[in-house]
């Protein structure tokens, strides 16, 4: 008889355990996607510096818009040419460095800022720095734009 009581008992020890996992798990990937969610940030804001330092540094007559990404990592509008970004940043929630360009619709077509390609819902939907303010409420972190000065 007594052997049947410790079976249930080791039985509900387990079932506790693997709810106590399951709970860690959560949290642990919850804690995961917050830390990717300020990390994109940082590198959009790196983006968003690239954008404004290429537009600084446009030569009169010329356009301040990069056509490419490319060109953001060697202007060569000047000499000697000029790096607005050492390499194209990672994005941390799609986990590549294949970002939505924005591009200009005025016929230069040139980028105006990036978003990430997730279509995830983000965690943090206020309490965004001056400047991303904007990024409040949006429904996915596609709609997480980061704009260079030509917004």
């Amino acid at each position: 008889m007594n052997r049947g009581f410790t079976y249930v008992g080791l039985l509900i020890l387990l079932a506790g355990l693997g709810l106590s996992a399951l709970g860690a798990l959560r949290l642990g990937q919850s804690m995961l996607r917050r830390s990717a969610e300020e990390q994109l940030i940082v590198q959009g804001k790196l983006w968003i510096a690239a954008l404004e330092s290429y537009a600084d540094a446009t030569p009169a007559g010329q356009m301040p818009l990069p056509r490419n990404a490319a060109e953001l990592l060697r202007d060569e509008r000047q000499r000697p040419f000029k790096r607005h970004l050492r390499t194209i940043p990672f994005d941390p929630v799609t986990r590549s460095q294949d970002w939505v360009l924005i591009r200009a619709n005025d016929g230069s077509n040139g980028i105006l800022g990036v978003h990430s390609q997730s279509t995830a819902q983000p965690i943090k939907l206020q309490g965004f720095e001056r400047g991303l303010d904007y990024f409040e409420e949006q429904k996915s972190y596609q709609e997480w734009k980061f704009m260079g000065p030509m917004r």
